[in-house]
């Protein structure tokens, strides 16, 4: 997958656009340097390795790129929610807390599974909503969150619904936009490679920016374009 750098303080003629020009380019480094202290962690509610949706989340997580530091969260050998097994902490338990408490911003990208979400992220968003700290509360509580999912006909509303009530009511920041959903067709389904219309990089832009203006990112920057 290629990106293109976004090219900025260009077209303008002399000496004075070139001013002009350096002056944005600086200004738009120091906003990056800034930003480049800030995280998003991505999150996909597939396991699976040719997953439609990692492609999607990896085409969100090359928007950000250049703006944050982004990682993705692999989650694969977490254990089912029991109670029973939950102390002492398992380790794949504790990392995922780690990673979800280290981020500044998280991007889940979800499948739709029978109109709702796919067991293996409401498994993880169980042990993500268990409290850690003194007060009672979770790594959730007031982390920035927007998601995004690839679907058939639904474009994923249904499992877009049952997650923003999970997420509300773990207490975290959920950023209010409206969430990608891509449509996916047969031909997707056949070849496992997604294709995104304008409006789904359009869509996927804006929650970028939301995104990161939610994060406290000094000057929010679509640092590359959707491909």
């Amino acid at each position: 997958m290629e990106s293109k750098a976004v090219e900025m303080g260009k077209g303008g003629a002399g000496g004075g656009a070139e001013v002009r020009g350096a002056a944005v380019d600086a200004e738009t480094r120091g906003a990056a340097a800034c930003a480049a202290e800030k995280s998003v962690l991505m999150v996909v509610g597939s396991l699976r390795a040719r997953s439609l949706n990692r492609q999607l989340a990896e085409r969100a997580a090359a928007v950000l790129r250049g703006c944050v530091r982004v990682s993705f969260l692999e989650y694969a050998d977490l254990p089912h929610m029991n109670q029973d097994v939950e102390v002492p902490v398992p380790e794949p338990v504790q990392r995922v807390r780690d990673a979800v408490e280290a981020a500044d911003g998280l991007w889940i990208v979800t499948p739709e599974y029978n109109h709702g979400l796919p067991g293996v992220l409401k498994n993880l968003l169980d042990w993500l909503s268990r409290p850690v700290y003194a007060d009672g509360t979770s790594v959730m509580r007031g982390k920035p969150v927007t998601y995004s999912g690839a679907a058939g006909s639904s474009q994923a509303r249904y499992a877009f619904a049952s997650l923003w009530t999970t997420l509300d009511f773990m207490g975290a920041d959920v950023i209010d936009v409206m969430p990608t959903g891509v449509l996916l067709d047969r031909r997707a389904y056949s070849t496992d490679r997604l294709v995104l219309a304008e409006r789904d990089r359009e869509s996927l832009e804006l929650q970028a920016n939301l995104l990161l203006m939610h994060m406290g990112v000094p000057r929010p920057l679509v640092c590359r374009s959707v491909t």
